[in-house]
């Protein structure tokens, strides 16, 4: 059982994945839309990651789903992903990475997306 005094002094970290940096380039373009917008990765777990976008001109939610495409230059490979937008903070997305069938559902229960 842990005591009262020793939860005081513990430092708690609620994140449940190591987040990786890195500045790779990603293309990400919401479901339902058709414009893809030119991004960075900023980190990134395995479970999910955080995305900076260069144009501050997007109208992103949480709950948006989106595809990724990433592009790693040093190793000349792409690969692609589907995620959920978690949180929005000005220029950045927090992104939760989500399977086939979740992605599938999740589609299928979600009007289009329209970018302005």
């Amino acid at each position: 059982m842990v005591s009262l005094k020793s939860m005081n002094n513990a430092n708690f970290s609620f994140r449940k994945a190591h987040r990786y940096e890195t500045n790779e380039r990603v293309i990400v373009t919401p479901i339902g839309a058709q414009k893809a917008l030119s991004s960075r990765l900023k980190n990134l777990s395995h479970s999910g990651a955080c995305i900076e976008i260069k144009t501050g001109n997007h109208s992103f939610r949480s709950g948006d789903l989106v595809a990724l495409t990433i592009l790693l230059s040093k190793v000349e490979k792409t690969h692609y992903l589907s995620a959920e937008v978690v949180w929005v903070r000005e220029n950045q997305l927090g992104l939760r990475f989500v399977f086939w069938h979740q992605f599938k559902s999740k589609v299928l229960g979600q009007p289009r997306l329209s970018l302005q």
